[in-house]
């Protein structure tokens, strides 16, 4: 027990420090066993860091304490912290449950008693669907009584084919080097934007300036290697044209270009997710990934299970771009298939929308193919779009 409390007292030291690490931790006053814990944990979540402010929710005589607390070294406040903290929640829930199990048995229950009594400690941690309700739904969106959520990507023929991205969704935009899929992705979140949707985007490959650069050449029509250049007046004009119109359009769209790990984005995404809501997220790009382990392909599907079931339990969009295999550009047929996603077969398991560019960069450059290889409550097809790759536009 002394123990327990001691690493209590270390992980409240280390969120005194850094209030953000709250997020990260996924811990809840149900984790803390002593009461002045508890509710030190829920006045951090109140008031952040500032000790003053934290101090004033106590009495004068719990206030040494704190300050006691406060003052720890941390040495092993680090994530191992967190688990263990959870992990000796679940043991006392497990506890619990076997006194209760026993207690039932001593009593000599009915065997349908005891299981309920196992149901109902259980239902704390398992959300059930009442399937009656389900089905009333899917009854109100046939009927047009209620009208399903979906993110369309503002492109009317591929529209046709997915209706757009829908909440709970991980969808993939693939394509080789210089075919175009930041572009791609940047006209939908653009498009997006413009229909009030509240978008971040994860840049692990350009700074949050360049990505800005590509915006507003996409909304003046400049080309983008202009934008480090003198501009001429007419140009002048149409980039002040294009800032007005964006400044409105892009408040809800948030730049990230310094997180490259798994755990710091899925932190970041619950983060913007309860600060102001998020519709979709969209990461460029996958094979980016600060990757630990030595086994890239098991990583790549951590990456992408991780990700479903981020976009599952936020009830959010996420659009993740990936490469294609180099193997795609040695044959005769180019059109990309399932089987050219990189690193992992996970990715198309995972994923429930695959889109997949084509774009012949001698020939047709500005004949952009969107094939859609994967499409779990929809059909697949071929769409073309026409794209200016110089000024990152791209039309019907």
């Amino acid at each position: 027990m002394k123990k327990n409390l001691e690493l209590e007292k270390q992980v409240l030291a280390k969120l005194m420090i850094d209030a953000d690490l709250l997020l990260e931790s996924e811990l809840s006053e149900n984790d803390f066993v002593n009461p002045t814990h508890k509710k030190l944990f829920q006045a951090i979540k109140e008031v952040g860091s500032n000790l003053a402010l934290i101090q004033s929710k106590f009495i004068e005589e719990e206030q040494d304490y704190i300050l006691e607390i406060a003052a720890m070294l941390m040495t092993s406040g680090r994530k191992e912290n967190y688990a263990e903290l959870k992990r000796l929640t679940e043991v006392r829930r497990l506890e619990t449950i076997l006194k209760g199990l026993q207690m039932a048995i001593d009593d000599d229950q009915s065997l349908d008693l005891i299981y309920e009594k196992i149901a109902q400690f259980d239902k704390q941690e398992i959300q059930v669907a009442d399937m009656k309700e389900v089905l009333v739904e899917i009854v109100a969106e046939l009927t047009g009584t209620v009208t399903a959520i979906y993110h369309p990507t503002g492109y009317t023929k591929l529209d046709k084919y997915l209706r757009g991205f829908t909440p709970g969704q991980l969808n993939i935009i693939a394509a080789r080097p210089s075919i175009g899929k930041t572009m791609v992705a940047m006209n939908f979140l653009l498009k997006q934007t413009e229909a009030d949707k509240k978008i971040a985007l994860f840049s692990l490959e350009m700074t949050n300036k360049e990505i800005s650069q590509r915006i507003l050449a996409r909304n003046s029509g400049m080309p983008v290697d202009q934008m480090n250049k003198p501009a001429t007046p007419e140009q002048l004009d149409r980039v002040n044209t294009a800032m007005i119109k964006l400044e409105a359009q892009l408040k809800n769209l948030t730049l990230i270009d310094s997180v490259y790990s798994l755990p710091q984005i899925t932190r970041m995404i619950k983060y913007l997710h309860k600060k102001s809501g998020l519709d979709l997220v969209y990461i460029d790009y996958l094979q980016i990934f600060d990757i630990k382990g030595d086994n890239r392909n098991l990583e790549i599907g951590k990456i992408t299970r991780t990700l479903k079931k981020l976009a599952k339990d936020l009830q959010i969009s996420i659009v993740l771009l990936s490469q294609l295999n180099r193997s795609l550009e040695t044959r005769g047929d180019q059109d990309p298939k399932l089987s050219d996603l990189r690193d992992s077969g996970s990715i198309e398991q995972d994923a429930d929308i695959v889109l997949m560019l084509g774009r012949d960069l001698e020939y047709e450059p500005e004949t952009m193919k969107v094939f859609i290889r994967k499409n779990r409550n929809g059909s697949l097809g071929e769409v073309e779009l026409v794209c200016k790759p110089a000024s990152m536009q791209i039309g019907n």
